[in-house]
C-alpha cells in the first residue's frame, strides 16, 4: 500500500513539473499612472481622451497576442461608451476586439492592429498587460504600445524618442523583452481642442509572475515536502531496525540466561 502511494506521489509530481516546461512564454505586467491633470483645466479642454493599445506586426503574421484587462479608471473615472468621433465612429483596426469596460485582445495577424475608445479621466489608470513574446525571425520585431489620444485623435505628445508619443512601447525582440516606458513633453501642445501643455509621469511598470514561474515554485516546494516525507520514513525505519534488533539482542540474552542457569 505505502508502495503505491508513493508511486501516485511521483507520478503526480513528475506531471505536474511536465505540464510547467510546455507553459507558453508570456511577459505579464501592470500598468499604472496618475490621470488627474486631464480631468481639470487646462488639460481637460483637450478631451474627451481615447485610450489607443497597439499591436504591430514584425516580419512574421500571427507570431504574437495581447490582452489587456484588469481596467480600473480611479475615483470619477470610467470606461467610454463609444469610438472616437476623430476616426469616424470607427474602434478596432486589423486584429482587435474587446472593449476597455472588460478586456481587450489583439492579435499580429495583420500589418496595423489596434484597439481605440473613449474613457473619461479619473483620478488613475491601471490596466495588466499579458504578451506573447514569440520572437520573429526576419529581423524585424512585433511590437506593443500604448498611448491616450486628445479630441482631434492625435497621441497625446510624450517623451517616446522614437516620435511616436507612446506613453508605453515594447519591441518582442526577446523572450524578457524591455518595457519602456515615458512620460508626457509639456514643451509640447496637445493637437486637438485648444492645444494645451500636459504633465503626465510616466506610467509605473510592474512586472506580474507568470503562473508557469509560480507553479514552478509549487513544484519545487513539493519536491522539497516529498523529500522530507521521505527523510521520515528513511529515519523511522533506521529507529525500527535498531529496537528490532536491541530486543533480538536482548533475546538472545536473556536464552543464554536461561540455558546457563539451568545447569
Amino acid at each position: 500500500m505505502r508502495t503505491a502511494l508513493r508511486f501516485v506521489s511521483w507520478a503526480f509530481l513528475l506531471s505536474f513539473v511536465t505540464m510547467m516546461a510546455t507553459a507558453r512564454a508570456d511577459v505579464i505586467f501592470s500598468v499604472s499612472l496618475s490621470t488627474v491633470p486631464l480631468t481639470v483645466t487646462p488639460g481637460s479642454t483637450a478631451g474627451p481622451f481615447s485610450l489607443a493599445f497597439q499591436l504591430v506586426q514584425g516580419s512574421q503574421a500571427g507570431q504574437n497576442t495581447a490582452t489587456i484587462d484588469y481596467f480600473n479608471f480611479g475615483s470619477g473615472g470610467s470606461a467610454g461608451l463609444g469610438c472616437p468621433a476623430a476616426f469616424g465612429g470607427v474602434c478596432t483596426f486589423g486584429d482587435a476586439s474587446g472593449h476597455i469596460g472588460s478586456s481587450v485582445l489583439l492579435g499580429a495577424t495583420q500589418p496595423f492592429n489596434a484597439l481605440v475608445e473613449t474613457f473619461t479621466p479619473g483620478t488613475s489608470l491601471f490596466f495588466q498587460v499579458d504578451l506573447t513574446t514569440n520572437v520573429d525571425t526576419g529581423g524585424v520585431p512585433d511590437a506593443f504600445a500604448f498611448s491616450i489620444l486628445d479630441i482631434g485623435g492625435g497621441s497625446i505628445p510624450t517623451l517616446d524618442p522614437s516620435g511616436a508619443d507612446t506613453l508605453l512601447t515594447v519591441n518582442i525582440d526577446s523572450v524578457t523583452p524591455s518595457i519602456a516606458a515615458y512620460g508626457t513633453d509639456p514643451s509640447r501642445l496637445t493637437n486637438g481642442g485648444t492645444g494645451v501643455s500636459l504633465t503626465l509621469g510616466a506610467p509605473a511598470i510592474a512586472e506580474v509572475p507568470e503562473p508557469s514561474t509560480l507553479a514552478m515554485f509549487g513544484s519545487s516546494v513539493l519536491f522539497g515536502l516529498a523529500g522530507a516525507v521521505r527523510r521520515r520514513i528513511f529515519r523511522s525505519l533506521s529507529i525500527a531496525i535498531r529496537i528490532f534488533w536491541h530486543n533480538a539482542g536482548s533475546i538472545r540474552r536473556q536464552d543464554k540466561c536461561i540455558d546457563y542457569c539451568a545447569r
